[in-house]
């Protein structure tokens, strides 16, 4: 990995210190992330406290939700009731995505406001979220017209691979290159905030030749492919700690809390993460 790759982890180092220096950060992309599942849980007229698919919807496992209230729709010989929740799925999927992507545009700002300190420029996490949101909106709008086609090819290249990966190849090298996308996404913003640069295509443009330069990718993947292992520690620990006994209990309900709070966490250590790559990359000086 050479000198150059150390560099990664030091900005990975100084990003999950900032993130552990102010967990309250964490705490606000939790409740930001309980807005979606309360809108599903109104839809669906789940606020009873007896119907048990409410601690599901609260527990992050919205859609696969309505997805089994349809199911069971069809089972039950409701077919009624059964085409109207499958008409609801992509509906209520379409506004609780879309209205999560508008929460985190408003908070991203302000917590990479809150890590990126007293320097320069810096103002509160108020007046960062405020500041932030439509030039994040836009990031948001373009980034992810730019994100899915990306995914989709390398996912789809990979599987075109299995035979020589194998299966759990696949996945990892999938997982891997979704990360690495997110990562250019944390770093486009973490730009604009550092330098007060508002220009979204600017920012991701000048992301993704960070990205693709050779001597700033040897700096970029050490951080972003250990910070997509982390991502997943969370739902794998639950996975593996959860089963039928505690299932849809409060114990279940508990892990499912935690396993979304850390999540946040590791999101704020990502984002830290990138101001930290930002500013080592800038020490660089200007790429040829």
């Amino acid at each position: 990995m050479g000198l150059a790759g150390l560099t990664g982890l030091a900005a990975l180092r100084d990003g999950l210190i900032g993130a552990a220096r102010a967990p309250w950060l964490a705490l606000i992309l939790y409740l930001t992330n309980l807005v979606p599942a309360g809108l599903v849980a109104l839809a669906l007229g789940l606020a009873a406290a007896d119907r048990p698919w409410l601690l599901g919807v609260f527990g992050g496992d919205w859609l696969n939700v309505l997805v089994e209230l349809a199911a069971a729709a069809i089972a039950d010989g409701r077919p009624a009731e059964a085409l109207g929740a499958a008409l609801l799925v992509p509906l209520v999927l379409g506004v609780g995505l879309l209205v999560q992507g508008l929460l985190y545009a408003l908070v991203a700002g302000g917590i990479l406001e809150r890590l990126r300190g007293s320097g320069d420029g810096a103002v509160s996490f108020r007046r960062g979220c405020a500041r932030w949101f439509w030039p994040f909106v836009r990031l948001g709008l373009l980034g992810m017209t730019l994100f899915v086609p990306l995914a989709l090819f390398g996912v789809l290249a990979l599987a075109a691979l299995g035979d020589v990966l194998g299966a759990g190849g696949a996945l990892v090298g999938a997982v891997a290159w979704l990360g690495v996308l997110g990562g250019w996404l944390e770093l486009a913003r973490a730009g604009m905030v550092a330098r007060g640069d508002s220009r979204a295509a600017h920012a991701l443009g000048r992301a993704a030749r960070l990205a693709l330069h050779r001597r700033c990718l040897i700096h970029l993947l050490p951080a972003w492919l250990i910070l997509t292992a982390l991502g997943l520690a969370p739902p794998t620990a639950q996975l593996a700690v959860s089963d039928g006994s505690i299932a849809g209990s409060g114990l279940g309900e508990v892990l499912a809390q935690l396993t979304l709070l850390s999540g946040a966490w590791i999101k704020v250590a990502r984002l830290a993460t990138a101001l930290a790559l930002d500013r080592r990359l800038a020490s660089l000086g200007p790429l040829r």
